[in-house]
């Protein structure tokens, strides 16, 4: 038996799994007659999910025509907002090799003569096993028409599904047997629609069940699937054999290079002689992968237990390579052309520290950091890190040079929660309004963070939330200090549509300085808002307190808000109305003596593998005379939050 995970192979697996077992299920169904007109309904696996092989013009395509046929293709009979639909279309290669028409009417006819029995099979999968699906081409227009008209019938409903083990009887009624899951645990209820995806999964949820028990090599053994289309009914009979019970063997580590066996051990969530676990096993892939040390992690078991009743193990990685560069280009109005360039060590003394170097900036920021991380730090999931960072400004807010250096812990709370605490020392040199002022200053961060997004670079559902404090004490200018800088940012991804295609995004932040006024706090640890990372279509820093010369001043609190819809309206092009808001206030809290600064704007998004290409243009609408610009436009990758 072997298992395998790669970076991104874990989903293709599980596909493959189902297909399989779908496969099997149709292969093993059997017709028992309940009525005169009584047939099984269940057919191939191809003709079930419409993936098989069709030479008739349906799968291998001749090479495209200048003179192909073009057409149109309508599907009617069925609701456009229904779930069926939007399965027939994708399964329709009239739809897919929309782009290659064939050259003849016969080419054309067999196409369609190839997806009316898609449909006739996603049909039955869905459930409707009366169906009918029928065409009409016309091709004495230009394009050429096609009307494929489905008559999906009543869907039929699940009368019985009885699963038993083997090895046990009757419902695992024998001393020590394992117990037959109840339907609810299988996904499964009495008078649900018989679709065929949800009957293969229920097998699954069983044998993993097995798995996760002890019983590696549980598996199914017979399946009987009977269709009464008097009644309108499908019943299911499965037989599972569990297999013998087993506990974890050795396990031995092959295929490592650069990394250290004892660190790769570590991962290793049994000990020998326990019962086994599949779900321990997945865990253990997962968790390996997750440290970005390797491009491929498998475990081979054999097919047998050895005399004492365990399962042997050999765990295979693939190590990846250590180091690696990267770069990013942005460019917008108040900024101007900006660049970051990194060099990467994921693997630097053995037991997958990370050490990177990166140096950015633009004409307002230049920048150098060295970052370190040590994973695991006494106990899994700890990780200490430390960072070094120095950069020179030259922003209408302040000039000058300032340094920090900072080392903590990060550590998760839960699946979505983590928490860091740390230490840092902060030093700078800056001129704001003709005053130059050196600080120095010693600070406790403290971060939480919960991260229920689906998807860091492109989120389309869940939220983010994100709350740090500082207090810092030390002395500027000679004189003392002692303040606190708390922060808290918030987002939300909402989809309107099933496909992810529109979707609804906010973000909201809100932060307070509390200890010393606004002038004594040092320029680079005041807050500031504007620019394309918070209020867009105002530039940099510029959102808030100005001085006479209307440079920006900062302030002790801050709000921001935005709001934006995400609509990929063509391929892989999106277009991102939005709105921005918000304030600097010299209170505490936002107390609003100042009214809020709004901007609206507009977004094309380029989607690509590695995140979107993304380009915003955004017009301040509370324009102030001889401070703002008529518009701004950021050119960046990411989405701006």
């Amino acid at each position: 038996m072997r298992q395998a995970w790669t970076l991104a192979g874990s989903v293709a697996a599980r596909q493959a799994g189902v297909l399989i077992a779908v496969a099997l299920l149709l292969v093993a169904a059997s017709a028992v007659v309940r009525a005169e007109d009584a047939s099984v309904a269940f057919l191939g696996l191809g003709k079930l999910f419409g993936l098989e092989d069709d030479d008739k013009d349906g799968g291998i395509e001749e090479p495209p025509q200048a003179d192909g046929i073009d057409y149109t293709v309508d599907i009617k009979g069925v609701d456009d907002n229904s779930g069926l639909k939007s399965t027939l279309e994708k399964s329709a290669l009239l739809n897919s090799l929309k782009d290659k028409p064939p050259p003849i009417r016969a080419g054309l006819v067999r196409r369609i003569e190839g997806d009316v029995e898609r449909f006739n099979t996603v049909l039955r999968s869905e459930g409707y096993y009366s169906g009918d699906v029928a065409y009409d081409l016309n091709t004495e227009k230009t394009p050429a028409q096609i009307t494929i008209t489905v008559t999906s019938g009543p869907p039929y409903t699940l009368a019985s599904y009885d699963m038993r083990y083997a090895e046990s009887g009757d419902a695992g009624a024998a001393a020590g047997a394992p117990q037959v899951p109840p339907l609810e645990d299988l996904g499964l209820a009495i008078g649900d629609q018989a679709r065929g995806a949800a009957i293969v999964a229920a097998e699954g949820r069983a044998i993993d069940r097995l798995q996760d028990e002890a019983h590696p090599f549980a598996k199914q053994v017979d399946r009987r699937v009977v269709v009464d289309h008097g009644a309108k009914t499908v019943a299911v009979d499965v037989v599972i054999d569990p297999g013998p019970r087993a506990a974890f063997g050795t396990t031995s580590v092959e295929g490592l290079e650069r990394v250290e066996e004892d660190y790769v051990r570590q991962w290793i969530p049994w000990k020998e002689g326990e019962p086994y676990s599949e779900r321990k096993v997945a865990d253990l892939r997962s968790d390996l992968v997750k440290t970005g040390l390797f491009d491929s992690v498998a475990i081979d078991y054999p097919q047998q237990l050895n005399a004492a009743g365990e399962l042997d193990a050999t765990l295979q990685v693939q190590e990846g390579k250590p180091r690696s560069i990267g770069f990013g280009v942005g460019y917008s109005t108040d900024r101007g052309p900006g660049a970051k360039v990194f060099w990467r060590h994921r693997n630097l003394l053995g037991r997958d520290e990370d050490l990177e170097v990166s140096l950015g900036g633009d004409p307002l920021q230049q920048e150098g950091s060295i970052s370190f991380v040590r994973p695991n730090l006494g106990r899994e999931d700890r990780n200490f890190f430390a960072e070094a960072l120095f950069r020179n400004n030259a922003t209408d807010a302040f000039d000058g040079l300032e340094a920090n250096a900072t080392s903590g812990l990060e550590w998760p709370l839960s699946e979505r929660w983590s928490a860091s605490l740390a230490g840092s020392i902060d030093y700078s040199d800056l001129t704001d309004n003709d005053d130059r002022t050196e600080s120095l200053l010693f600070g406790v961060p403290a971060s939480v963070r919960y991260q229920g997004s689906d998807d860091e670079f492109n989120p389309t559902e869940g939220i983010n939330l994100d709350l740090a404090v500082t207090p810092y004490t030390g002395t500027s200018s000679e004189k003392s200090l002692l303040f606190n800088v708390a922060e808290g940012t918030v987002r939300g991804y909402y989809p309107i549509d099933a496909d992810r295609r529109y979707v609804l995004a906010g973000r909201l932040r809100l932060g307070s300085i509390v200890g010393e006024e606004t002038e004594d706090i040092p320029a680079n640890k005041r807050l500031y808002a504007g620019g394309g990372g918070s209020v867009r279509g105002y530039a940099f820093q510029t959102v808030g307190p100005l001085d006479a010369d209307d440079d920006p001043v900062g302030g002790r609190s801050k709000l921001v808000f935005s709001a934006e819809l995400r609509a990929r309206v063509w391929g892989d092009i999106g277009v991102v109305p939005f709105v921005d808001g918000g304030n600097v206030y010299d209170s505490v809290l936002p107390d609003f003596s100042d009214p809020v600064l709004w901007a609206a704007g507009l977004g094309l998004r380029y989607y690509t593998g590695v995140g979107p290409l993304r380009f915003d243009v955004a017009f301040p609408i509370n324009r102030r005379d001889g401070v703002d610009d008529s518009f701004q436009f950021y050119f960046s990758i990411g989405q701006a939050f």
